[in-house]
């Protein structure tokens, strides 16, 4: 059955939001995400984020000057403590999202707005060589310049959705990412690696239609620099490619292959409390969406027993 324009129209602009979210997804530079920490470490986390940019399409769509700013709020837990005899952490982020996306279909402007509730994002982290897991008093004697780490992420759809809009908050989706992790410390300099993917479920309701998407592989590097304990500034870098998607069995031309570039600041406040600030934007774009986030993070910490 042939589509009228009324509703191809606005599915072609959910389509290319929807570029928005998975380069989202895929553009999270997180530096030291497999630092050391003793046992019973943990951290209570409030963030702030706000995101603006340019969608880049693919050019045979009839869109133009496609762009979205959105803010993002996220609370989050982190606790760090033995399995096997290995440091474990396992996080938990619940985000709350709002903000705009607008642009030119067929030269007829479009605009949506939402905010609500986003998709939470469970982290388990496992560090292989170099953290073994002990308390705080112990950790201060120990010297680990070399940590391989592996972790799983899993986005969980429970973010706001409602399959009678053409733009949700949430994905309605499953979403898992595997990675692995290298960091070696020399001297005051921490060097990074990580390699990871994201794997999606199948979207059954998306515009009435089925929605699934390609694996989307991704590697950061970071070089941080550490002045004294808690301060410390990193350059940050991740390319991401993969997550062309299917509507219906049919494929779109939304392959990405994408680079960002940023930087991250910590800065102590008292000896249980720091902030961090970073900023990121895009290097080369072919397809998603263009952006620059810049983001604020305090911590604060505190320990319990074994």
């Amino acid at each position: 059955m042939k589509s009228s324009p009324k509703l191809v129209r606005p599915v072609w602009l959910v389509a290319a939001l929807a570029l928005v979210c998975a380069s989202a997804m895929a553009q999270d530079m997180e530096p030291r995400s497999y630092s050391p920490a003793p046992v019973g470490t943990n951290f209570a986390q409030l963030s702030y984020g706000r995101t603006t940019g340019s969608v880049v399409l693919d050019p045979t769509l009839p869109i133009t000057n496609a762009s979205a700013e959105f803010n993002t709020v996220i609370a989050g837990y982190y606790h760090s403590f033995g399995l096997f005899g290995r440091q474990t952490t396992i996080s938990l982020g619940v985000p709350y999202v709002w903000g705009t996306g607008q642009g030119l279909v067929s030269g007829v402007s479009r605009r949506i707005y939402r905010s609500g509730l986003g998709d939470p994002r469970l982290r388990f982290a496992f560090i292989l060589i170099g953290s073994p897991a002990v308390g705080p008093a112990e950790f201060k004697k120990q010297k680990s310049r070399t940590v391989v780490g592996t972790s799983l992420v899993v986005q969980v759809p429970l973010g706001q959705y409602d399959p009678n809009l053409l733009i949700n908050i949430g994905t309605n989706r499953w979403a898992f990412k595997p990675e692995i992790g290298v960091s070696q410390t020399l001297h005051s300099w921490m060097l990074e690696l990580d390699l990871g993917g994201w794997f999606f479920g199948q979207n059954s309701d998306f515009v009435h239609q089925v929605r699934e998407q390609a694996p989307l592989g991704s590697v950061q590097a970071h070089a941080s620099y550490t002045f004294r304990p808690g301060l410390w500034l990193a350059l940050d870098s991740t390319y991401y490619t993969g997550g062309r998607t299917h509507l219906n069995g049919v494929r779109s031309d939304d392959l990405q292959q994408n680079s960002r570039l940023g930087a991250t600041l910590a800065v102590p406040i008292t000896r249980a409390q720091s902030v961090k600030l970073s900023y990121t934007r895009g290097a080369v774009v072919r397809v998603g969406g263009d952006f620059t986030t810049f983001a604020i993070n305090y911590q604060l910490r505190w320990f319990t027993r074994r």
